[in-house]
């Protein structure tokens, strides 16, 4: 995926990690398949593109990761599990990751919009433009 962005579009300053659905449930009614999935898609897949583009940004010397999470991630309700718990990795690994990415000059973020703020389709990408504008990540 990012060698084809690389080859099309040329270097990786940017990522956006936004992957997700709930599949908040009680705990007694989570599967290890579950887990398994939700897991995968909010925390790992953001792991894993995180590791792809990071040689290209500390070779640009700069570049910019927004991690797209929930608030559910820091305040969990009931019956929020698998999602809270993925949503919270998520919030740690991007503060973790401005640590160590600071000194190339990479900053990571992360956002979270509550569902009653954002839009949905095409207005939810115009809303988080409005967001990049302001943090300088869009000329």
């Amino acid at each position: 995926m990012v060698s084809t962005a690389v080859e099309t579009c040329g270097p990786v300053d940017i990522l956006v990690n936004n992957a997700g659905r709930t599949t908040a449930r009680p705990f007694e009614q989570t599967t290890e398949e579950k887990w398994q999935e939700d897991c995968d898609l909010k925390f790992w897949a953001a792991v894993r593109t995180v590791g792809l583009v990071v040689p290209h940004m500390k070779t640009l010397g700069r570049g910019a990761i927004v991690n797209i999470t929930h608030p559910g991630g820091k305040t969990s309700g009931p019956a929020s599990v698998p999602t809270s718990v993925s949503r919270a990795a998520g919030i740690a690994f991007t503060k973790a990751l401005s640590r160590d990415l600071a000194a190339h000059r990479i900053r990571v973020d992360t956002i979270l919009p509550d569902q009653h703020q954002i839009p949905p389709g095409r207005a939810r990408l115009a809303h988080l433009g409005r967001h990049f504008e302001l943090w300088g990540m869009v000329p």
